[in-house]
């Protein structure tokens, strides 16, 4: 099985560490991780169905730990699994994923609020520096490495606030969200736009202002959210369109 098609190792140069990490992951953990990465990249867009054979077949394992992880991910509601015809990659309705998108922004202001009041420099700089990066990204109009920088930038202001679960809680969130997001056609403005809020975002942060912190992260997803009610429109308007 290959490694980089699968999950690389950590970059330690420790050969022992390496084999250890691997040893440390089970099969069906490694297939899920996969599945999510396609998910992710595109690859397996909402409604596809996973091909078990030949994804057992390109990762060079057996069908059985495809299916568990199928299950897994059917549990972390990104697939659906159909009796007699395999496990399909979900279709996430508006309605799920504004439902969604308020929880996240709950828990990403709850924790700004809370992080605002200590934030060590050393996170105020690993922020800013995602923050540098996500712009080199937006500009590039690259949505690939944008999204998992964003993705690591909300994580860290919760998991820098103390509360594990939450974070825990929206990075389940955000895997759902993937289903909808891919959906829309993202700009470079749209991305530049989001970035300009994490800057506020951190700038808040800075001034130790939980209350102008947790006022940037809500004014940032309601921003978010009304991106999505635009592009959802637009998709409605085009269906209607090839209707007719």
């Amino acid at each position: 099985m290959s490694e980089d098609r699968v999950q690389k190792t950590p970059d330690t140069g420790d050969p022992d560490a390496a084999i250890a990490f691997l040893r440390s992951q089970s099969l069906p953990e490694i297939v899920a991780r996969e599945i999510e990465r396609m998910i992710a990249s595109g690859e397996l867009s909402p409604g596809a169905r996973v091909n078990e054979n030949a994804l057992a077949a390109r990762l060079r394992v057996s069908r059985g730990p495809v299916r568990e992880a199928c299950r897994k991910l059917e549990q972390a509601r990104l697939l659906e699994v159909i009796v007699n015809r395999g496990a399909f990659v979900r279709k996430l309705t508006f309605e799920e994923a504004f439902e969604l998108h308020h929880i996240r922004q709950a828990l990403n202001t709850a924790g700004l609020a809370r992080l605002a009041a200590w934030i060590a420099p050393a996170q105020l700089e690993a922020l800013e520096a995602l923050v540098e990066r996500m712009q080199a990204a937006a500009a590039a109009g690259d949505a690939e490495a944008y999204y998992p920088l964003n993705l690591d930038f909300h994580a860290r202001t919760l998991s820098y606030s103390g509360w594990p679960r939450m974070t825990e809680l929206y990075l389940g969130v955000e895997k759902e969200l993937r289903l909808f997001r891919a959906r829309f056609a993202v700009t470079s403005a749209d991305l530049l736009r989001a970035n300009a809020d994490h800057r506020e975002i951190v700038a808040a942060l800075r001034k130790r202002d939980p209350e102008a912190a947790a006022g940037a992260a809500a004014a940032h997803w309601t921003r978010v959210r009304e991106r999505w009610q635009q592009k959802a429109s637009e998709a409605e308007a085009a269906e209607a369109a090839g209707a007719d």
